[in-house]
């Protein structure tokens, strides 16, 4: 994604974006921020994505204790790049391997997101509402103005049967994977085994044309996301 903006620009996020009136409202953290850390005030100029994929150059029009008004100056559509892909990753025996692997996708433009629980994984609980923050913390860090989408998922099984391609990760497959043969008018649901590996039961859920390798080498459940995430932003954007 080309920005126009200069890396160290802070970029906040609101979900209250009134376009006929022009006219944004900023709250919780992100106003304090604004307020108490950056100590912009009335008149002062911000960036503020809506997740959506816009950005808006707004000037700082009211400070209240509950919010902060801003005007909208200017506005800038950004391309999603990569909304024909899915990454289907599993929950994590060790939570922070998890929210980090979320983390540099977002920052690497993924999003996108299936989140399941493998049959061969411990238990673990679905956070959505601690993943929104780290996905929308991600999207300000990389300057970003697309907010991932999270869906969560008990088994590998229900993405058996959404359409578009499937895309398996198996080290012992032969079948090397690129990101150059990725279809961009098809959508493909990218997915990552479990620390453990794939049970059998999900190894049958899917066909033999759906494997693919990444490297020869044995990695982690959330370095192979995260190389995965790299070299789809390298090779197409």
């Amino acid at each position: 994604m080309k920005h126009e903006y200069l890396s160290d620009t802070h970029l906040y996020f609101s979900e209250s974006v009134d376009l006929p009136n022009r006219s944004i409202k900023i709250e919780g953290e992100e106003a304090r921020h604004i307020t108490s850390v950056m100590r912009f005030g009335v008149g002062s100029e911000v960036n503020i994505t809506d997740g959506k994929g816009t950005i808006y150059h707004s000037e700082i029009t009211g400070i209240m204790d509950k919010g902060v008004t801003a005007k909208i100056i200017k506005e800038t559509k950004y391309e999603n790049c990569s909304d024909n892909l899915t990454f289907c990753i599993p929950l994590m025996k060790n939570p922070d391997r998890f929210e980090f692997a979320l983390e540099k996708c977002v920052e690497l433009g993924i999003t996108s997101f299936l989140v399941y629980s493998a049959e061969t994984s411990i238990k673990k609980s679905f956070k959505a509402e601690r993943w929104k923050k780290i996905t929308i913390a991600a999207m300000k860090q990389s300057l970003r103005a697309y907010l991932p989408d999270i869906t969560t998922i008990q088994s590998l099984k229900a993405i058996k049967h959404l359409k578009g391609e499937k895309i398996v990760f198996d080290q012992k497959c032969e079948k090397q994977f690129s990101p150059l043969s990725l279809n961009p008018e098809e959508h493909h649901f990218l997915i990552f085994g479990p620390e453990s590996g794939f049970s059998r039961n999900e190894y049958s859920d899917f066909d033999g044309k759906d494997f693919y390798n990444l490297t020869p080498n044995r990695l982690r459940t959330e370095t192979a996301i995260i190389l995965t995430a790299g070299l789809i932003t390298l090779n197409i954007g």
